[in-house]
């Protein structure tokens, strides 16, 4: 198996959530539902006493009495039970989520990219990538924000075709459930792949034909599978004639062993994995992995 050749090289860059965190930008579900922000500029729409339909009851229970700020999933937990009464109108339940969807996509909107840590691992990554000259290493995002204004406040460039895989925030984003839930026919208007503005993507090519792929940020849950899935088992398979360079950055031990035990589920273990690519997983807390992340953006500056 081949090592990767820097004079033919072709890098990929997904980022998540996790991207915007690590850059110091307060893009959270969790910062969403806290916000202080007026209505109609972003403000969370379900309070207590207000006038809040089935959905944005559950919802508001689930992040201000629960305190569980992952949106999707409670919309998902919410859609899966069998208990919402046939009384209940489809139409409220529609209302509420086109409430939440547009209030999150307002409060998006708000965030200063320009604010962005210029010390942060994200912008030290994005700066070694951005080097890639021969062939500028193209981007996949499952975020809303926008990456272009991101690596103009940081100064950076150098990156090819930028795909937003859900949506950004200069049209509709694509917020809500993914396909490996079992929805009500009723409830299909919550699907992601529902959605007007949901697109095909190429990033299964882009990850089968790529090099070096960086992943910063992504979760690589359930909900990710349907996009990883594949690739991962083919670089446990060695079905790769070059071996790839496959770095994943996340913030701790926790969420590392949430992705370790994520991509067990799509492979059937990681030995196989760590044998036919260059792979590792980083962590970016401080006091972590900073000799790794070092040790990276040496690589990634061999151009």
């Amino acid at each position: 198996m081949e090592l990767v050749n820097f004079d033919e090289h072709n890098a990929l860059l997904v980022i998540g959530n996790g991207f915007d965190l690590d850059l110091g930008l307060k893009a959270s579900y969790k910062d969403f539902v806290n916000n202080e922000l007026c209505d109609g500029e972003g403000r969370f729409p379900f309070v207590k006493g207000g006038h809040n339909g089935m959905l944005g009851e559950y919802i508001f229970r689930a992040t201000n009495i629960d305190k569980w700020f992952d949106l999707e999933n409670i919309l998902a937990e919410f859609a899966c039970q069998s208990s919402i009464p046939s009384s209940v109108g489809i139409d409220s339940i529609r209302d509420d989520y086109r409430s939440l969807k547009q209030a999150l996509q307002q409060y998006l909107k708000s965030i200063d990219v320009s604010a962005s840590d210029k010390e942060s691992s994200a912008c030290k990554i994005i700066k070694a990538l951005s080097g890639f000259t021969i062939m500028p290493p193209e981007v996949y995002t499952f975020n809303y924000t926008d990456f272009s204004r991101i690596c103009e406040s940081l100064d950076v460039h150098g990156f090819g075709r930028e795909n937003y895989v859900h949506g950004s925030l200069e049209g509709d984003i694509v917020f809500g459930v993914g396909d490996s839930f079992s929805l009500s026919r009723d409830l299909s208007f919550l699907y992601k792949t529902n959605n007007p503005e949901y697109r095909s993507s190429c990033l299964q090519d882009a990850l089968e034909t790529s090099d070096v792929v960086v992943i910063f940020g992504l979760s690589l849950s359930e909900i990710d599978y349907p996009y990883f899935n594949d690739f991962f088992r083919h670089v446990s398979e060695g079905k790769f004639v070059k071996r790839k360079y496959i770095r994943i950055f996340t913030y701790d031990e926790t969420s590392k062993r949430d992705i370790m035990y994520n991509l067990r589920q799509m492979n059937k273990g990681l030995i196989k994995m760590f044998s036919y690519s260059d792979f590792d997983i980083v962590m970016t807390k401080e006091g972590c992995d900073q000799k790794k992340i070092d040790e990276v953006i040496e690589f990634l500056s061999k151009t």
